[in-house]
């Protein structure tokens, strides 16, 4: 038989399980909060980065179409020059994006949806019999 000192130190006991379990809830979501916030700016500062340079590509591109022009126009003409210089590129790009697509498309076959892993892990931890989530 349980004596009554002895169920006042179990409601301690678990009141102060439940007080250190909430305490730790709110510090794993604090420290992801600031997780997040981190990687937040340092995907800003990086995606700047980027931008800048590729405004500079840009511009570099710019100039040298440019600078062919003027010189294939010597030989072939302004219209011819610029539509030859101009289709070049729409096909540089064709190519590159189609390379693009078809590595985008074979990341996503290797991935799962987050609700199918959780079903599988479900599963897996579950010997297979349970429901999956």
């Amino acid at each position: 038989m349980v004596r009554a000192g002895e169920r006042a130190t179990l409601a301690e006991t678990l009141t102060r399980l439940v007080e250190a379990t909430e305490r730790l809830v709110r510090e794993n979501v604090r420290l992801a909060r600031s997780e997040l916030k981190r990687e937040a700016g340092e995907l800003g500062r990086r995606s700047l980065w980027l931008a800048g340079a590729g405004a500079l590509l840009l511009v570099g591109v710019g100039l040298v179409n440019a600078s062919a022009a003027v010189v294939l126009a010597a030989w072939l003409g302004a219209a011819p020059a610029l539509a030859g210089l101009g289709l070049l590129n729409l096909l540089a790009g064709a190519v590159l994006l189609a390379w693009r697509l078809k590595a985008s498309r074979a990341a996503a076959q290797g991935r799962r949806a987050p609700a199918e892993a959780v079903a599988v892990e479900v599963e897996t931890v579950g010997g297979g019999g349970g429901a999956a989530v």
